[in-house]
């Protein structure tokens, strides 16, 4: 099993300096807190969630400025705008199906874009069909879509009555409303070598723009708080079986990760594997780009966007 994962990653990486070269993007936006610049995070539900997922209980969003009705959605966007953001993310907590209530937003999103010309990006969650719709006319540059390949982590984790067929559903919404489509795939949540393939399976067809691996960091008072986090081993086998299933599409490191030591090694590994980009880089990541004589570009924005940023 170690010998046939090794070959896995040692094919990714051959593949990944045959397709893009050894050159690598660093995103280091400023997401969070009261000073967030570069490319701030709104909440739609301020800090509110329906569905309490085990693994984070509605905590990620305390670090987004709320912003409960479509005007002070658009005025948080321009404010940002005027204190020279790039762009933003609008994400928020998940009804009961699994949907972020974004549809009355569509117009603010609209007009923010039509005034400001900002990359404005949205966590759709389990997106509803004429939602997905709204929003390509609004302008949107990308959609953020957790994507699970483990139904019973659907069910006893993110505590929705879904499936993987609902999961691909709402990919195939995504791509008929013409919206770019950069799934992400969160390692550590059950059966991850099925899962990531059953993810690959649901993207057939779909062609994203690109592809986010992110890992489980267990959160203080969450029921998963004292579960393992993934490897750095499990990280490069995600990303690594990306890169051959997706070939070309470009393939980030995401900001949602444990922290302190293994945060390091999981860039390094994700270097090592031929990942494309790391949001908030660590230390150990510029040392292994240089240890691979990769070049290196920072940019202050979302990493979903290395698909403009990572030219073939």
């Amino acid at each position: 099993m170690q010998d046939s994962a090794r070959r896995l990653m040692e094919e990714s990486r051959e593949t990944t300096d045959r397709l893009f070269g050894r050159k690598v993007v660093f995103y280091r936006p400023e997401f969070h807190g009261p000073g967030s610049k570069s490319f701030p995070t709104f909440s739609v539900t301020g800090p509110s969630c329906a569905l309490q997922c085990e693994h984070c209980k509605a905590q990620v969003l305390k670090s987004m400025k709320p912003t409960l009705t479509p005007d002070a959605l658009y005025e948080g966007i321009m404010m940002a705008f005027k204190a020279g953001a790039t762009g933003c993310l609008v994400s928020g907590g998940s009804r009961p199906d699994g949907s972020v209530p974004l549809e009355r937003f569509v117009e603010a999103i609209r007009r923010a874009k039509a005034d400001t010309r900002m990359k404005i990006v949205v966590h759709t969650g389990l997106v509803r069909r004429e939602t997905a719709f709204g929003l390509a006319r609004a302008g949107v540059d990308a959609a953020l879509i957790d994507l699970l390949g483990d139904e019973r982590s659907i069910q006893s984790i993110f505590h929705l009555s879904a499936g993987l067929d609902d999961y691909r559903r709402a990919v195939r919404d995504l791509v008929e409303a013409g919206i770019s489509l950069t799934p992400h795939f969160i390692v550590g949540l059950g059966s991850d070598g099925e899962a990531v393939e059953k993810v690959l399976d649901m993207l057939e067809g779909s062609r994203p723009k690109a592809f986010i691996v992110i890992a489980l960091r267990p959160l203080p008072s969450t029921p998963m708080s004292l579960s393992p986090p993934p490897s750095p081993r499990d990280v490069a086998v995600a990303l690594a079986k990306a890169r051959l299933r997706l070939r070309d599409v470009p393939l980030a490191l995401g900001c949602m990760r444990p922290v302190g030591k293994l945060r390091e090694e999981m860039d390094r590994a994700a270097i090592e594997v031929g990942a494309n980009a790391i949001a908030h880089p660590t230390k150990a990541a510029y040392e292994a780009a240089a240890e691979l004589g990769c070049s290196v570009t920072e940019k202050f924005s979302c990493c979903s966007q290395v698909f403009e940023d990572m030219v073939l």
